[in-house]
C-alpha cells in the first residue's frame, strides 16, 4: 500500500494488533493534519462525522492544513447505512 501512495500508512496499533477505536483521534482535524504533515497517509474516520455538513467541514479543515496534493483516505464502512448514503457520494464528490 505504500508503493501505491507513495508514503507510509499510519496505523493506530495496540501491542502489534489493530485498534479498533481509532475513530476519537482519526476525527479530529488537527490530528489527521499532523500525521499528514508528517509524511505518513492516514483514514479520516468516517464513524464520527453525522451528517454531509460536518464531513464537508472536516474535509475543508484539514485541507487548509496540509500541502497542496497531499490526499487522505475516508474510512467509510457500512456499517451504519444511514452515514454512508451521504459519506459515500460526498466523497466522490469532494
Amino acid at each position: 500500500m505504500s508503493s501505491i501512495l507513495t508514503r507510509p500508512s499510519w496505523q493506530a496499533s495496540d501491542h502489534g494488533r489493530w485498534h479498533e477505536n481509532t475513530t476519537p483521534s482519526a476525527v479530529k482535524a488537527g490530528f489527521v493534519s499532523a500525521v499528514l504533515d508528517a509524511r505518513y497517509h492516514i483514514e479520516l474516520a468516517g464513524g464520527g462525522h453525522y451528517n454531509a455538513v460536518t464531513l464537508r467541514s472536516k474535509v475543508a479543515e484539514i485541507q487548509e492544513k496540509i500541502p497542496a496534493g497531499v490526499g487522505f483516505t475516508l474510512n467509510s464502512l457500512y456499517v451504519n447505512p444511514r452515514r454512508f448514503t451521504f459519506q459515500c457520494p460526498l466523497w466522490q464528490e469532494l
